[in-house]
């Protein structure tokens, strides 16, 4: 239900987004910040906007402070107002080294695509998420192996499941990606 309710209610407020300016601010909230940056582009009709923030090398240590995740908060920019924000991280990657990207359904997550889209609803919505047997363990040997390598995860899920498949991710112990 409560899944579902993160998907729904997206679906309800889709529209008014359009054409929105984001504000972005590095660092935490405990620590040095970097001002607020604009995004380079406006949000599409669903409200969303892909790009990159380029941030100078000394700008990216003094608010990274070495570690290998980065805080940043994202706003949208509506009047001189103090306007709420989301929290997230960036993860930062070494210019060389390993990278995995696994997808996350029937990979690392049991969806059973295979049996229709009816066990995908039932698995996605009415079901606890469980891991495929035993690749927890394997993501965090690799990981182990090489301290330096890099984790990404892909999925066809909707968006609004990003933070469920992050608290599957992280109760199965697969690395931080």
């Amino acid at each position: 239900e409560e899944r579902a309710r993160l998907v729904f209610r997206s679906l309800v407020f889709r529209g008014g987004e359009d054409s929105r300016r984001l504000e972005a601010k590095f660092g935490s909230p405990d620590g040095e910040q970097s001002e607020w940056i604009p995004l380079p582009m406006e949000t599409d009709t669903d409200g969303r906007v892909i790009t990159s923030v380029k941030l100078p090398a000394a700008e990216m240590e003094r608010v990274a402070k070495g570690q290998a995740n980065v805080p940043f908060k994202l706003r949208c920019v509506i009047s001189d107002r103090d306007t709420p924000y989301a929290s997230a991280s960036a993860r930062l990657v070494e210019p060389k080294g390993f990278i995995v990207i696994s997808d996350i359904d029937d990979t690392v997550k049991i969806t059973e695509v295979y049996k229709g889209k009816d066990q995908v609803v039932r698995n996605t919505f009415f079901e606890e998420f469980l891991e495929v047997p035993g690749m927890g363990a394997i993501f965090q040997s690799w990981a182990k192996r090489d301290p330096g390598m890099s984790f990404h995860f892909v999925s066809n899920s909707p968006p609004e499941l990003m933070e469920p498949l992050n608290e599957f991710m992280i109760r199965y112990g697969f690395p931080q990606a």
